[in-house]
């Protein structure tokens, strides 16, 4: 099976606030892939973690944490004062009507959501592996780019990124093949932090290279992060490539 996008949930924002609460999109079925992009502005160098990891004391799921079954991907501070990114993802189980983001002090925050289907999780645990490979950078000024991972074909890479960016956005990263899936500036203005979620299906094995967004920074000294994830699909039954290769022995008679 095939990774494939289902569907990307409202964003939602708080300035500043203690949480945030999607709702989950039509059509979210069983173990979909959910992955939370959170961008908090004015993180100090060295900051971070924001999101509160423990969800419910008493196990709630429609509150994120890994007691729901949602794992911390990744956290990046700026590298000065300036935008943090924090990245979740979970597999629905259950499939929740909404769900609540639990922050660990009130922050100015931008979070958007995206769910795709057909991803590796043979327990339906996002610990299972479904998200193979992550990194994340700083960035600076104009034309942020994705860190480069290692991908194999038929894995899904997500390209992530928070930054005050003019209009019209993030866009569509320039290498072809990508999907732009959420282009969000907080509370409608580029003034703020945007967060963006695109998405590519590998075709052959190999280093990704950077992915850069032909994107204009606020100014040339604007901080903020982006990272790239590559996701595994659904495990199938390899391709026999190797050759048969027959070993004969002496039979005494």
């Amino acid at each position: 099976m095939s990774i494939s996008f289902v569907g990307s949930c409202a964003p939602q924002q708080a300035a500043p606030g203690t949480s945030v609460t999607f709702m989950t999109p039509g059509g979210a079925a069983l173990h979909d892939l959910a992955v939370i992009v959170l961008g908090f502005e004015g993180r100090a160098a060295g900051s971070g973690p924001w999101v509160d990891p423990t969800g419910d004391p008493f196990g709630i799921p429609s509150v994120i944490g890994v007691s729901a079954g949602w794992k911390r991907i990744l956290y990046q501070p700026p590298s000065a004062t300036g935008d943090g990114l924090e990245v979740w993802a979970g597999l629905l189980d259950p499939v929740p009507q909404n769900h609540t983001v639990e922050l660990l002090g009130s922050y100015t925050v931008n979070a958007i959501e995206t769910l795709w289907r057909g991803v590796y999780g043979p327990s339906g645990d996002i610990n299972d592996g479904a998200v193979r490979a992550a990194t994340s950078q700083q960035w600076t000024g104009d034309d942020p780019e994705c860190p480069s991972v290692f991908a194999y074909a038929d894995e899904l890479l997500i390209a992530v990124g928070a930054h005050h960016v003019t209009t019209p956005g993030f866009g569509v990263p320039t290498p072809p093949g990508w999907n732009l899936r959420q282009d969000v500036e907080r509370n409608g203005s580029f003034a703020n932090v945007s967060c963006v979620i695109a998405d590519k299906i590998v075709t052959v094995d190999g280093d990704t290279g950077a992915i850069p967004f032909n994107a204009t920074g606020v100014s040339g000294t604007v901080k903020g992060a982006t990272a790239t994830l590559a996701v595994r699909p659904t495990a199938s039954v390899p391709t026999e490539t190797s050759p048969l290769i027959a070993v004969e022995f002496d039979v005494a008679v």
